[in-house]
């Protein structure tokens, strides 16, 4: 039995442990039919829509909340991951802020998911 603990204590400690992020996912009426799924890694982060240097169609807005001990790159790491899913290729982060909680405050990021058109003119 005391073999069996400690690793179940180490288990639990890292489940405790680990952040979590949640992301809400609104799809626009303005967003493309029949995307498909893009990998994380070619999905572009722009810190306003101007400087997004290619046309683009709006596909989705995301809202991201995480725990408190998570850091807005987590946040932003999230929404690739998330825009990837849905097929967009880029996103541009519109703000950072905190929701407040009982005893301290959680991060949130809103971000537009939006499609490139890829390469640009």
């Amino acid at each position: 039995m005391k073999k069996l603990v400690f690793p179940l204590f180490i288990i639990s400690c890292s489940i405790l442990m680990s952040s979590c992020v949640s992301v809400d996912t609104t799809r626009l009426s303005t967003a493309p039919e029949n995307l498909s799924p893009v990998s994380t890694e070619d999905v572009n982060i722009y810190r306003s829509e101007s400087s997004v240097p290619c046309e683009y169609s709006e596909v989705a807005i995301l809202s991201i909340k995480g725990d408190a001990t998570v850091g807005n790159d987590k946040l932003v790491s999230k929404a690739r991951q998330k825009a990837g899913q849905i097929g967009a290729n880029g996103i541009i982060i519109s703000k950072f802020g905190e929701s407040p909680t009982m005893y301290d405050s959680e991060p949130t990021a809103e971000i537009l998911a939006i499609f490139e058109n890829r390469p640009c003119n």
